[in-house]
């Protein structure tokens, strides 16, 4: 049952950033909103089968370094795939 709660300020930041992190990882940000929407969703997620676009690789500071490790321990939770595995596929250029 939908529910029409508008968001919040903090909750648009939170869910641009997310944003700004997969497109900057190559993901298809079109694709995900669009999987959300079409799923009910009031939340972001990657799902699985998004679509990525090569990117060029770019030096990364430590907190982004850190944010890649973030994001891939999240996924290995999710998937029950080996962090390890999902991190370098992250670092590899699409």
């Amino acid at each position: 049952m939908p529910r029409n709660i508008p968001l919040t300020e903090r909750a648009k930041n939170i869910a641009l950033r997310k944003l700004e992190e997969w497109d900057s990882l190559g993901y298809d940000c079109n694709f995900i909103l669009d999987h959300a929407t079409l799923s009910g969703w009031r939340g972001l997620y990657l799902p699985p089968e998004t679509p990525r676009r090569q990117v060029q690789q770019k030096p990364t500071s430590d907190a982004q370094q850190m944010s890649l490790v973030e994001l891939a321990i999240k996924e290995s939770q999710k998937t029950g795939r080996s962090a390890d595995a999902i991190l370098a596929e992250l670092r590899r250029p699409a």
